[in-house]
C-alpha cells in the first residue's frame, strides 16, 4: 500500500523509557527509494538536538501508520548518546559509519536491501 511519508510528520517517538520528540522527516536512499532515517526533533527533552533513527529500530513500522506513533526498541540515554546530526550537511558516509558503529548496525551500502539482517559486515564491539 502506498502511503505519503507527509502522513507521519509530528508523529510521536517513543524511547523504551519515555517520549523523545516527534517525527520532523524522513530521508531516502536516492538510489533505491528506501527509507534509511527518520528524522527525530527532539523538542524540550534536548532542546536543538536532531536525531537520525534507523528503520532497523522502529519497531513494527507499520504500527507507526496505524497507531499515530512511531515506538522505538532504543533507551532515552542510547539516543541522547548518538552520534551528532549536523543539519546544514548532507548526511555522509562516515556520518553513517559512526551511526553504525555506535548503534552495532550492519551497513546497508553493502547490501541495499538488506535491514537488521545478518548478511552483511556489523560493526563488533572492541
Amino acid at each position: 500500500m502506498f502511503r505519503s511519508i507527509k502522513d507521519l510528520i509530528s508523529y510521536p517517538i517513543d524511547a523504551v523509557d519515555g517520549k523523545v520528540g516527534k517525527v520532523e522527516n524522513a530521508l531516502f536512499d536516492d538510489r533505491y527509494w528506501r527509507l534509511r532515517y527518520v528524522v527525530a526533533d527532539t523538542e524540550t527533552w534536548l532542546p536543538g538536538k536532531k536525531v537520525l533513527l534507523s528503520p532497523a529500530h522502529l519497531k513494527a513500522l507499520e504500527t507507526g501508520w496505524v497507531g499515530n506513533s512511531f515506538p522505538t526498541d532504543l533507551s532515552k540515554s542510547q539516543i541522547e548518546d548518538s552520534p551528532d546530526l549536523k543539519t546544514d550537511a548532507p548526511v555522509s558516509h562516515q556520518y553513517e559509519e559512526e551511526y553504525a558503529k555506535y548503534y552495532q548496525l550492519p551497513m546497508y551500502w553493502v547490501d541495499p536491501y538488506m535491514y537488521g539482517s545478518a548478511t552483511g559486515p556489523a560493526y563488533v564491539p572492541q
